[in-house]
C-alpha cells in the first residue's frame, strides 16, 4: 500500500516535470540560450498577497491566480536586467498539469495499446500547447503570450513571409486567441478522453482490468 502510494505521488510529479521540461528544451533548442534563473512568483511575493487579502481579496486571488505566473524560468541578458526569453507557468497550466498527471496515473491500471497511447500523449501535448506563454526580446512580446500568437506576429515583418497577409490574419485574430486557446484545449480534452475510455479511435486487443 505505502509502496504504491509513493508510486503514484512520484508519477504525480514526474509526469508535470517532463511536459514542462519538454517545453522549456524546445524553447532552448529555438533560442540556443539556455536558463539561467527561476522564480517562484507566489512565494516571492507572499507578503505582498497576504497584505493584499486584507485590503482587497478579490484582487488578491485575480493576481495570484489568474494575471501573475506561479513559476517562471526564463534567461537573462549578460547584465541580468532584461529578459531574453521566459516560459510563464500560469496557474492554468499548474493545475492542467496537475489533472493531466492524475488522469494519466488513473489510466494506467488500463490495458491500452500503443495506438490509444499515442493518441493521448498527442492530446496532452495539443493542451499544453494551447496554455503556452513565452516573452521573446528578440521578437515582440513585451507580456507573456500564448506561442501561436506570438509565431503569428513574428511572421507579419519576417524578410521572406507574406506580411501583408499576416498582417491581414493577425489583425482578425487579436482579441480571439483566448477562444481559439478554450477551442483548442476543448478538442483535445474530447480526443484525450475517447481515446482512453471508448474504441473509436483504436481497438484494444484486451479489455481493460476492473
Amino acid at each position: 500500500m505505502l509502496i504504491s502510494l509513493i508510486k503514484k505521488i512520484s508519477l504525480y510529479i514526474i509526469i508535470p516535470l517532463l511536459i514542462v521540461l519538454t517545453g522549456v528544451a524546445l524553447l532552448i533548442i529555438a533560442t540556443q540560450k539556455f536558463p539561467d534563473n527561476i522564480e517562484f512568483t507566489v512565494a516571492d511575493n507572499f507578503g505582498l498577497y497576504i497584505n493584499l487579502i486584507n485590503a482587497n481579496p478579490l484582487m488578491a486571488i485575480k493576481l495570484a491566480l489568474i494575471d501573475n505566473p506561479l513559476i517562471l524560468i526564463e534567461r537573462l541578458d549578460e547584465q541580468r536586467i532584461n529578459q531574453v526569453w521566459g516560459f510563464y507557468i500560469m496557474p492554468v497550466n499548474a493545475f492542467t498539469l496537475l489533472f493531466i498527471s492524475i488522469f494519466i496515473v488513473h489510466i494506467r491500471k488500463f490495458n491500452l495499446n500503443s495506438c490509444k497511447w499515442v493518441i493521448i500523449w498527442s492530446s496532452i501535448l495539443t493542451i499544453m500547447f494551447s496554455m503556452y506563454y513565452l516573452r521573446l526580446q528578440t521578437c515582440c512580446t513585451t507580456k507573456p503570450t500564448w506561442i501561436l500568437e506570438i509565431w503569428l506576429f513574428s511572421q507579419t515583418s519576417a524578410p521572406l513571409a507574406d506580411t501583408t497577409f499576416w498582417k491581414d490574419i493577425y489583425i482578425k485574430l487579436i482579441g480571439q486567441f483566448i477562444y481559439i486557446q478554450f477551442s483548442i484545449a476543448s478538442v483535445a480534452t474530447v480526443i484525450l478522453y475517447i481515446a482512453s475510455y471508448s474504441q473509436i479511435l483504436c481497438k484494444n486487443n484486451k479489455n481493460p482490468d476492473d
